[in-house]
């Protein structure tokens, strides 16, 4: 099975992480805009959808420990 690079995996991370970002920002401009309960309720679905892409990200990395073997 072919496995991602640990830089891959960085930068992958790096980018879920800034689009997430990006996301959040959209939902509250400013550090004192109060979220109601939907956007309370999407914050939290993108933050697990991030999780999850994230440990997947994770699984399919090469490990140098156990030689890449899945």
């Amino acid at each position: 099975m072919n496995r991602l690079t640990p830089d891959l995996n960085n930068l992958l991370r790096a980018k879920i992480e800034e689009q997430y970002q990006q996301f959040s920002k959209n939902l509250a401009p400013s550090p004192d805009y109060q979220l109601d309960i939907f956007d309370e309720w999407f914050l939290y679905g993108a933050d697990m959808f991030k999780a999850r892409v994230l440990a997947v990200i994770d699984s399919l990395t090469f490990d140098e420990t156990d030689g890449g073997s899945a």
